[in-house]
């Protein structure tokens, strides 16, 4: 089943080797465009930066990982970033690592490590939500037994997508893939029989 951690939000990290700046932003996205979209963004707040190294995994699955070293010697920059992202299972988020250059020539070890340990501080500053495999679960219920439905749903953390009131009611919730045959099995039993739920459909969701 595919889960991962992303970003619920922005952050950001500072850390300094020898005096060389190394400014870290890790923000949530789901798709190459968003990530790119977030790299310019960083570039434009720091025009006067040397360098804006780069990584991020996106995708429906997160199944797409890319990283850049923009300048920096081959494998020394976008490649440890990446890495720290992998190492944390994040998914559907990028990181920019922008350096300002201290005047001191850190060498293709002191490079590595200090790109690593700026992403990862950022990573460390950053509240993470798990995303996780759901199959979407639509069942057609009478106004009470909706109500019923509807209850259980709460009491068991199924996110509610839809709900549209006419003579019956259609409801359309979202379950963990892992729970779903249990749910279903729920939802008959709350409305003594009187429904059917089916999977609809799948997604991920946070």
């Amino acid at each position: 089943m595919t889960q991962f951690l992303t970003p619920a939000a922005p952050a950001h990290a500072e850390i300094v080797v020898q005096r060389s700046r190394f400014l870290a932003h890790l923000a949530p996205a789901a798709t190459e465009t968003g990530a790119r979209a977030t790299i310019a963004q960083v570039r434009a707040r720091h025009p006067q930066a040397r360098h804006h190294c780069t990584a991020f995994i996106v995708g429906d699955r997160a199944e797409v990982a890319r990283s850049n070293d923009d300048g920096e010697p081959s494998g020394t920059a976008g490649r440890p970033i990446l890495e720290a992202l992998q190492a944390a299972d994040l998914g559907w988020a990028v990181c920019v690592v922008t350096r300002y250059f201290g005047g001191v020539l850190l060498g293709t070890g002191g490079l590595t490590r200090a790109y690593r340990d700026a992403a990862q501080a950022a990573i460390g500053a950053c509240d993470l939500v798990r995303v996780r495999e759901c199959v979407e679960v639509q069942v057609t219920a009478s106004h009470a037994d909706a109500a019923l439905l509807q209850r259980l749903a709460r009491q068991q953390g199924w996110a509610a997508l839809d709900a549209a009131w006419t003579q019956s009611v259609t409801l359309r919730f979202a379950v963990v893939a892992a729970d779903a045959e249990a749910a279903l099995a729920q939802m008959v039993q709350a409305a003594s029989g009187r429904a059917a739920p089916s999977v609809v459909g799948h997604r991920l969701m946070a």
